[in-house]
């Protein structure tokens, strides 16, 4: 077996542009180096760009919520150790999942993966390591990857809950050491771009502090499970039109099941499936007059619910609804049988 390297870029110095678009609710993230991002955003064709997408407002954050821990604690074993005194297949499986991560549509996982890799390489340069430099390797692993070792998503919802001025407020001086440059492009307007290079804390809090002043909040969609963001932050609610027909069916289907087994909810469904059949004969009968029964349909599905509501409080009895149930269909075979009656008169 040999040992293999992973297939990334290697950079002087890699960073993350991002950049938030209010308007059309967008977010925009470069990556790549600081000189060949401004020199693309000021429409170079020449620059050399990594990575570059423009995605709704919130992915990244959606990104960062995704755990890694045991991913990235191989990696910092692997390449924090003498390459010669490592297991091999360790250290091939640990360079496998930086591949991975740098492949990924996660961007801040394809951002970890070069700028861990880019630090690697600096720190052993020299053919001899000491241990203040695998220290420093360490901790730079650690604060670049801060936002993906902790339960982001559980500091996010707790922020929101409402028990601070200002969701941000959850977020304690711990998890606030980390610094961001800023810098300016104009392109049909003046855009602001935060950048990071060994921390993406700041960018977090960036992008957070943009959600946050257009009122809207991260909740997960209990149909789908993705992560998205509402417009308010207590109240459950669903992400797409999609997931709310899937979760009227399901509770439809929650509904039946537990009425199922119920006499009068039965005895309901069975009579206003009888009054429907039958007015569906007198249309393929042709009856010229059918109007009778169906105005006769309609009274009887609101006179049912009034008494089905009567017997679920108790004030009516089942079997008094049950008896009722049952005139009610004599009263649809004896209006049925006049309209057809009245019908052969016509045609004779």
């Amino acid at each position: 077996m040999d040992r293999i390297y992973p297939i990334v870029p290697e950079l002087k110095e890699c960073v993350l542009a991002f950049s938030t678009n209010d308007k059309k609710q967008t977010e925009h993230i470069l990556i790549g180096e600081l000189q060949e991002i401004r020199a693309a955003l000021n429409g170079s064709n020449t620059a050399r760009i990594l990575s570059e997408t423009k995605r709704p407002i919130g992915s990244l954050i959606a990104d960062c919520c995704h755990s890694i821990p045991g991913v990235m604690s191989d990696i910092r074993v692997a390449l924090s150790t003498e390459e010669s005194s490592q297991n091999l297949e360790f250290w091939n499986n640990s360079i496998n999942a930086l591949n991975q991560l740098y492949n990924s549509n996660n961007e801040s996982f394809k951002f970890f993966a070069l700028r861990v890799w880019q630090e690697y390489k600096i720190r052993t340069k020299n053919s001899r390591r000491n241990t203040d430099d695998m220290s420093f390797f360490i901790n730079f692993i650690e604060d670049l990857t801060l936002p993906v070792r902790l339960s982001l998503e559980s500091i996010i919802q707790k922020g929101q809950s409402g028990l601070s001025d200002s969701p941000l407020d959850y977020f304690d001086n711990t998890l606030l050491n980390g610094s961001a440059k800023l810098f300016y492009n104009n392109e049909n307007g003046v855009q602001e771009y935060i950048v990071a290079d060994t921390d993406l804390m700041p960018v977090v809090i960036y992008s957070l502090k943009h959600i946050y002043s257009t009122h809207q909040y991260f909740q997960r969609c209990k149909v789908c499970n993705k992560l998205f963001l509402a417009h308010t932050a207590n109240i459950p609610t669903l992400c797409s039109d999609k997931c709310r027909r899937t979760q009227s069916r399901l509770n439809k289907r929650k509904y039946d099941k537990a009425k199922k087994n119920i006499s009068y909810e039965k005895d309901y469904k069975n009579s206003y499936m009888y009054w429907y059949n039958k007015l569906e004969k007198l249309k393929k009968a042709k009856v010229v007059n059918y109007e009778p029964f169906e105005k006769a349909f309609q009274s009887f599905c609101m006179d049912a619910r009034v008494k089905k509501r009567a017997v679920k409080d108790g004030s009516l009895s089942v079997s008094s609804f049950n008896s009722w149930m049952l005139a009610q269909r004599t009263k649809a075979d004896e209006i049925m049988s006049q309209l057809l009656a009245g019908q052969s008169h016509i045609e004779k």
